[in-house]
């Protein structure tokens, strides 16, 4: 499935379920209240652009699986 929520953004660890195939551009935009590793599910096979902007709350480990189709504005992700 599309994980295609756009939702507010709560504070706390970000745990992307398993069976999301795709995550959308902006989808977790502006989000800096996450915190801890951002752990990709296996299911993932694209993320999208700007997917995790200003997300500066991450810390840790980024693991993608090796399948994943990546934007190439993925990277902007981090403050």
């Amino acid at each position: 499935f599309i994980l295609f929520i756009f939702s507010q953004c709560h504070s706390g660890e970000l745990i992307i379920p398993e069976g999301t195939t795709i995550i959308p551009d902006y989808q977790y935009a502006y989000c800096s209240e996450f915190t801890g590793t951002l752990n990709i599910p296996n299911t993932v096979t694209y993320i999208g652009g700007w997917a995790f902007m200003y997300c500066s709350g991450l810390t840790g480990s980024l693991i993608i699986p090796d399948s994943v189709d990546i934007s190439y504005l993925f990277f902007f992700m981090f403050e």
